[in-house]
């Protein structure tokens, strides 16, 4: 019984939790948080309705199981479960997948077990062809993590292979699951719900492969051909050991209506030795497909088988599509109106900075302005120096030095007057020119020297007294050079 078989779920502590970008409905199965249904709300109309399967209670995931998750994502095919990734809150780590509307081929098996109506074989063929073709895309998959090794599910099982309200039929993605690793995995708890379908190979530790595959997918096509538990026994130890053995009866033998043709494709597929089996899940389908192809039933009966025995499942499904779509406008709406407000915001922003910049654009051109004035007035001021200075006429250069020389005599006799010191002698006179005598001979200069001491000898009787002589002028005057400043009168001797 899951969640959406109650008529009214009762209300989980869950509902409204976000776990990165999924809303979460409630428990999947009540009791167990293991599995989250939720939204994946999109804002683009692309919403979907997920399943949160989780891996730990670690905020962050494990980083193998990132690099699964990356790679199950590329994996896309009708009849495969689509994934969305990882994602985590407070409450863990899950790996995301679409929540795919329909019953596992267990649970329809069991349903009909307690109403009394076994699982028609038609139905359960149509599944496990389905199921056939999402392997094939998954076997043809590059293997990341080893080129040389194709892919392969490993846990093939009823519990992953859901039939839709559709008709159609996916193959689960098994790799938020711990899958077989070791030949001591048999004793472990996974192996309760998987023996009786893991492959020889894998049930001894072995690697698995798509020929390991092919075997599980046999196993369940013999059960629904037949009705009956393949490889039954009272613990999965007793399972395993029975799968070690191998198959010995074929279907036809429980079922008498099948053909030696299904009879050789099913045995095939159940070879104990992978290499007598069909090389991928393709090959097999073909054969299935051949073998038992008139007694698949079309999509439409099992749509209407789906809806006739998960009546209940089948509305609230759709009354939880109408949920997510209500949602999913509510989330649109809030976007919008976050990203209008946002949008008022930045506009009511950018307005305040034009106007902070349109102030600053003011200022700095007042400033320039008054630069432009102040280096204008500076200009005009210094024309008018310019002009006041041609107009001044320029004082006597030797008015200049007297009234220098003045004020040092000047100082010099308030010195001595006060000081009793005696007054600094005036300036030197300029060192006149001196012109060389003319060249005489030796006999003029001799006579000149008598002349001029007869001339000293008479002048010297003669009485200046008298006037009717005329006295010598005596040797010339010399005359003033124009740089000799006159002396004042009381300091000519």
């Amino acid at each position: 019984m899951t969640l959406l078989d109650e008529e009214t779920p009762s209300p989980d502590p869950l509902a409204g939790t976000r776990v990165g970008s999924c809303e979460v409905v409630g428990s999947l199965l009540p009791g167990k948080p293991s599995a989250l249904l939720a939204f994946k709300l999109d804002l683009t109309g692309n919403s979907e309705t997920v399943l949160l399967h989780k891996l730990d209670d670690k905020s962050q995931p494990p980083p193998a199981a990132v690099a699964d998750a990356e790679e199950a994502v590329g994996l896309k095919d009708s009849h495969l479960e689509k994934t969305f990734g990882i994602e985590s809150s407070e409450l863990g780590s899950f790996w995301v997948t679409e929540y795919v509307a329909g019953a596992t081929l267990d649970e329809i098996r069991a349903t009909g077990k307690e109403r009394g109506m076994p699982m028609p074989m038609g139905f359960g063929l149509g599944a496990v062809a389905d199921a056939a073709l999402g392997l094939q895309q998954l076997h043809a998959k590059q293997n990341v993590k080893d080129p040389l090794r194709p892919r392969a599910h490993g846990l093939l099982r009823p519990q992953h292979i859901v039939a839709t309200f559709g008709g159609s039929a996916k193959l689960l993605n098994p790799r938020y699951l711990k899958l077989p690793h070791s030949s001591t995995s048999a004793d472990g708890e996974w192996m309760a719900g998987n023996a009786g379908y893991l492959s020889p190979e894998s049930i001894r530790g072995e690697p698995v492969t798509p020929r390991s595959d092919v075997f599980s997918l046999a196993v369940l096509a013999h059960e629904l051909l037949t009705n009956k538990v393949l490889f039954s026994g009272r613990n999965p130890r007793e399972r395993a050991d029975a799968t070690l053995k191998g198959a010995q009866v074929p279907p036809s033998r429980l079922n008498f209506s099948l053909s030696p043709q299904v009879d050789e494709a099913i045995m095939k597929a159940l070879s104990l030795d992978p290499i007598q089996r069909y090389a991928n899940a393709g090959d097999f389908h073909r054969a299935l497909r051949s073998a038992v192809g008139p007694y698949i039933w079309k999509e439409a009966q099992r749509a209407e088988y789906m809806e006739r025995i998960f009546a209940t499942r089948s509305r609230r499904t759709k009354e939880l599509l109408v949920r997510m779509k209500e949602r999913e406008a509510a989330a649109i709406a809030q976007a919008e109106a976050e990203r209008q407000a946002a949008a008022q915001r930045a506009a009511e922003e950018a307005a305040a900075r034009a106007a902070e910049e349109e102030a600053a654009r003011v200022a700095a051109q007042r400033q320039a302005d008054a630069a432009a004035k102040a280096a204008a007035d500076a200009a005009a001021a210094a024309a008018k120096a310019a002009k006041a200075a041609k107009k001044a006429k320029p004082l006597p250069v030797a008015l200049i030095a007297a009234a220098g020389g003045g004020a040092v005599l000047i100082v010099g006799i308030l010195g001595f007057v006060l000081l009793g010191a005696d007054p600094p002698p005036p300036p030197p006179d300029p060192k006149p020119i001196v012109t060389p005598p003319p060249v005489v001979a030796p006999a003029e200069v001799a006579d000149a020297g008598a002349d001029e001491a007869d001339a000293g000898t008479e002048d010297g009787g003669t009485d200046v007294a008298d006037a009717g002589e005329v006295p010598d002028a005596g040797p010339p005057k010399k005359k003033k050079k124009k740089n000799e400043v006159p002396l004042p009168p009381w300091l000519r001797k």
